[in-house]
This record gives structure tokens, sequence and C-alpha cells, in this order.
């Protein structure tokens, strides 16, 4: 959208002028305090002021670009939370094209290798829902390793499990670390996908203050899903009514582009809809989010993960919301 002449918004010489003004827009602020707005001041790449015409209006100098949105909706920048920008590039040729991305923010570890190998690959127990779920062999020993590595170093991680099985030893291996005073340490840490988490499972990551991660991968496998585990299993495939009434935070991405594309679209309709891309409906209504729900979770969702909740994330003073792209590490 080009900026243009708006009627009744006239230059002036303010002592510190926006960059940008946008106004006459339906703005989701993910302010909780203050939801909605007409209008938002950028000066430097953060929002200045937010609010309507009255407020924005005498920043507004010669060289101030402003926007009319035409009364359309506007909302912060997207930030994937989980992203493989290694392997995509490896695969530039046959899977990814870069084109309109223009940052690359966040970078952090995945749970993948950060040392050792064969360390902590053992406890991967990969998707694929056509085949019956992977018996890990014995992998505590290394894992902890591992994860003592990345507590002592500062590092956050997140860490990759599907089934209840798997994550239910990963966490004894994580309370026997708590026990120590080394876990977490201060480090934000969270578990991805957890499709077949049980409540039980929840509860310990809440007490043990993590977080999870959720992608739209069901939303191309969930027939296969409901197929092998049946239609109740796949009503709760995250659980995300469980999920939300433990508090935990919710970081929302694609996994692109090992099982998605980086499409954040395609995610926001599965988690919105419970459907597939199909239009099949998997998950009832009160296992789904809603629009807002859905949206804090890529945005606010991802910079809590990061450290970045003051400063990214919401259409709010002093935010960076705009051209965020948050990618995992991988």
């Amino acid at each position: 959208m080009t900026s243009m002449p708006v009627a009744g918004i006239r230059a002036g010489a303010p002592a510190q002028p926006a960059d940008l003004v946008l106004r006459n827009a339906k703005i989701f602020t993910g302010d909780p305090k203050r939801p909605a707005a007409a209008a938002l001041a950028v000066r430097n790449g953060s929002v200045t002021v937010i609010g309507g015409d009255r407020e924005v209006a005498p920043l507004v100098g010669s060289q101030t670009r402003v926007i009319d949105a035409l009364g359309h909706r506007v909302v912060p920048g997207l930030n994937d939370s989980h992203n493989h920008v290694v392997r995509g590039g490896l695969h530039f040729v046959l899977e990814l094209r870069w084109d309109g991305v223009r940052t690359l923010r966040g970078w952090r570890w995945c749970g993948s290798r950060p040392r050792g190998g064969e360390l902590t690959w053992a406890a991967a127990d990969f998707e694929n829902f056509a085949q019956p779920r992977p018996e890990l062999g014995p992998y505590e020993p290394e894992f902890e390793k591992a994860v003592r590595l990345l507590t002592e170093s500062g590092w956050g991680f997140r860490w990759h499990a599907t089934y209840d099985e798997t994550v239910r030893r990963d966490l004894a291996v994580f309370e026997k670390l708590a026990a120590e005073g080394l876990f977490p340490g201060g480090n934000r840490w969270l578990f991805d996908q957890v499709e077949l988490v049980s409540e039980q499972s929840l509860d310990r990551i809440a007490a043990l203050g993590g977080a999870i991660g959720v992608q739209n991968r069901l939303a191309y496998q969930g027939t296969t899903f409901r197929d092998r585990y049946g239609f109740q299993a796949a009503a709760v495939a995250p659980p995300l009514g469980a999920i939300r009434s433990r508090g935990l935070n919710v970081a929302a991405g694609t996994d692109a582009t090992r099982v998605s594309t980086c499409n954040p679209w395609v995610a926001l309709y599965w988690l919105v809809s419970g459907c597939d891309v199909a239009g099949v409906p998997l998950r009832p209504r009160h296992n789904r989010m809603d629009r807002a729900e859905a949206l804090a979770s890529y945005t606010t969702g991802g910079a809590r993960l990061t450290g970045e909740r003051q400063r990214t994330g919401r259409a709010a003073d002093g935010h960076r919301p705009l051209d965020t792209f948050d990618p995992c590490f991988s």
C-alpha cells in the first residue's frame, strides 16, 4: 500500500516526526489493556503512539509517510516460532523460496545436537503417522548430559516430542536435574509438537516452568493420525484446551520446511477451525483457539520464548511489531 494524501491530516513541524503514520485501520494490538486502535505512529522501527487520528496527527512531518488503511485489518508482524532455515536453505530449489522475506531474527537452538551426536538424537520420536509409534531404546544417560550442558551454559532449548511416552521420559530427566537445582536455571525451554501429551505431563511441564510450541503438521496428516489413533485422540491433538487451562505459554509455528510450508495462514486456519487443509473437522470448539488467541500465539507467544515480550509481538508503545520473522535454528 503506497502513501497518499489524507484529508484532515496535514504536515507540521514536530520535534520528533514519525517515519510512518498508519490510520483508518482496524488494528489488533495484542495488548489486553488496549486491544483495538484505529491509528499508530512509528519512528525508528518502533511504535511511538497508538490510538486515533487525534493522537497521531501531531507527529506528521514533511517526510512522514502517511498510509490510509481504508478500513482494513492490521496485525503485528507474525512470528514463526519454529522454522528450519538451514535445512530450508539446503533444499532451496526443491522446497523453499525466500522471496519477500526481508528480515531473519531471534536465532536459537532447537532440541537437536549441541554436542555428542547420537546425543540426544536417540530421544527423538519423529512422526510418521502412517507408521506405528517408534519404540525408543535407552537414551536417558546421554540426554541428561546434553541437558546439563545446555542449562549450565545458560542456553534455552526446545525439545521435539510427539508421544506422551517420550514426554514422560524426558520430564523425568528434567525433574532429576531440578532436584539438584540445575533446571531450568533461569533458561527458557519448551516442548514442540506434543500432539499426544497427557494432562498429567502438562502439569509437570507447568511445574518446571516450560512452554509449548505447536505446529500445524496435522493440517496435512490429520486424517492419517485419526485413522491410526482414533477420533478421540484426534480431537485432542494437540490438547489446546488443557494447555490453555494451565496458563502455559503457547508459541505457534509451521515447522517449515520439514513438515509444512512457511505460510502462517495455513497454521492460523488450523488453530482456529480445527480442520485439516481439506476441510475435515478434527478438533471440537473447546480444543481450538479463537482468532485473538491464535494471533497471540503467533506474536506474543514467540516473543516470550526469546525474552522479547517487552519490545515485540504487539502494536504497543515502544514495541517493534513490524516485519518480524523468528526462525528456529536447525
